[in-house]
Parts: C-alpha cells; sequence; structure tokens
C-alpha cells in the first residue's frame, strides 16, 4: 500500500512538470517569453559524484541526466543567411556550461 501512494504522488508530481514543460514550449514557441530554462537535476554531492564518474565506460540517459544541471533554450532568431536557428545552452554539474 506504501509503495501504491509513493507511485500515485510521483505520477502527480510528474504530470504536474509535464503541464508546465508544456505551457511554457508553447509561450516559447508563440514568442511570448525570450527563453526557457529546464532545470534537470538537483545539486549531487560533491564527493560522491566524483567517485562516481571519474571512469565513464557508457554514456547512458540516466548518466546525461546526472551530469546535466540544467538546458538553457534561446528563442528563435535568423542567421546571416535567413536560416532559423536557436541556441541551446547546457550546463553541467561543477562545470557550468561548456561552451
Amino acid at each position: 500500500m506504501k509503495e501504491i501512494l509513493k507511485l500515485k504522488k510521483e505520477n502527480d508530481e510528474l504530470r504536474k512538470e509535464v503541464a508546465f514543460l508544456k505551457k511554457a514550449a508553447v509561450l516559447l514557441h508563440n514568442n511570448k517569453v525570450n527563453f526557457l530554462v529546464i532545470s534537470v537535476t538537483k545539486m549531487p554531492d560533491h564527493n560522491n559524484f566524483i567517485q562516481k564518474h571519474s571512469a565513464i565506460d557508457e554514456l547512458t540517459a540516466p548518466l546525461l541526466n546526472e551530469l546535466i544541471e540544467k538546458i538553457i533554450v534561446q528563442q528563435s532568431r535568423k542567421d546571416g543567411n535567413g536560416k532559423t536557428v536557436r541556441d541551446i545552452g547546457i550546463y553541467y554539474h561543477f562545470v557550468g556550461k561548456i561552451d
């Protein structure tokens, strides 16, 4: 019974997050906002993080979720050639953005 309640709570939280992200994406798409910040994970413990990820053999989706702190998606714009582009910044825990 505890497990069912835990899963229901997690499901409710995920539904709220998805609804928020959908609204934010619509605002970004309709040029109502200039950028969108998506927080991916909470700050991990530094020592455990370094020890756990000192030798990465395979880059997986769960590993990326741990490595990435946030993703910033800028509003689309036209470049010098008239092509539509959108800047995306990926910020990593303990490192920040890598250009």
